[in-house]
């Protein structure tokens, strides 16, 4: 769909209509997607403080570690960052970002390292500001070979501008006696699990039973209030939506009747719906063909689905028939 993402939401409902049985009352049936799992590779695209860490060679950090190679690839390892085991300190990464992120809930720091005789890097997730935590701090294995290693930030709920703002922290230290090692990183990216946000949501704040009852041949009854009385009620959770609707051919399992696009005829109904209490109406002219039946509606909004149905002039089967009506939401 072009220009934007659009989410569709479906509410299914199976209504029932008959020559001659009465019908059972039916539960709509509620499909709502719910946001879906997404992951997605940042790099570094700035510097925030370095401390006493070099650059090899000399220019910016976050270029020389924003190789843009993934694990289990080896990048080169002729550019690099270094930094002397509780000398250096920490050094701060700006990252890129993702777009349309609903939460982020995991995020996995790889860093590509080698870390001589007793040096450590740890790992920290940090706001750009430096001083807001995003995470504990979790050291890397120490690595005496260029290795890549990962640090796994689970349990988290960072919103899109917090991730928008995310910085990763290095910090050099030492583990172990001897002589202090100088620490080499070559690359360093995150991989970040989140969701995306489900644009529109609705729901059924009505019962869902429907029921036409006994019909006869060649007769229309409807759901309005002068009719049945039961219209089912479709509310607008997030939005604003545009909610479309369809339906199904009715059958018995064996025989059909189709819809008639301008009257009922022998095995074929004329089956119509109001989002007005009936002041005016729209015919389901085709089967499984989505019909406009309010645009724009806003957040909280709510909105009435009346259902008339005239039967056949005629059938080869007396048994009761049903349909599936879906509403289908979509964010304007």
């Amino acid at each position: 769909m072009s220009g934007k993402t659009k989410n569709l939401i479906l509410l299914t409902l199976a209504v029932w209509g008959m020559a001659i049985f009465p019908c059972w009352p039916v539960n709509w049936i509620i499909r709502i997607p719910f946001a879906n799992a997404d992951s997605g590779f940042i790099d570094p695209n700035g510097d925030g403080a370095t401390g006493s860490w070099s650059a090899t060679p000399t220019g910016t950090f976050y270029t020389t570690v924003d190789e843009a190679i993934r694990q289990p690839t080896s990048p080169t390892t002729t550019d690099y960052i270094s930094g002397v085991a509780n000398v250096a300190a920490s050094i701060n990464f700006r990252m890129s970002s993702l777009i349309n992120v609903g939460s982020v809930s995991q995020v996995i720091v790889w860093v590509y390292h080698n870390d001589v005789s007793n040096g450590l890097v740890a790992v920290q997730l940090y706001d750009d500001d430096e001083t807001t935590t995003r995470s504990d701090a979790t050291a890397l294995p120490k690595r005496t070979t260029d290795t890549w290693d990962s640090v796994t930030f689970s349990g988290l709920s960072l919103t899109q501008a917090q991730l928008d703002s995310l910085t990763v922290r290095l910090t050099a230290s030492k583990s172990g006696g001897g002589a202090t090692s100088t620490i080499k990183v070559s690359a360093v990216y995150a991989d970040i699990t989140y969701s995306v946000p489900v644009a529109v949501s609705i729901s059924l704040t009505t019962d869902g039973i429907v029921g036409f009852g006994y019909q006869a041949e060649n007769t229309t009854r409807d759901t309005t209030s002068t009719g049945l009385n039961h219209p089912e009620t479709i509310s607008v959770d997030t939005g604003p939506a545009n909610l479309d609707v369809r339906s199904t051919t009715f059958s018995d399992g064996s025989n059909t009747w189709v819809l008639g696009s301008l009257a009922n005829g022998s095995d074929q109904v004329f089956w119509e719906f109001s989002n007005n209490d009936g002041t005016g109406w729209t015919t389901f002219a085709a089967a499984d063909t989505n019909y406009t039946f309010d645009t724009n509606v806003a957040q909280s909004a709510t909105r009435n689905l009346s259902l008339r149905l005239t039967t056949p002039t005629g059938s080869s089967s007396l048994s009761q028939h049903s349909a599936t009506i879906t509403i289908v939401a979509s964010s304007p």
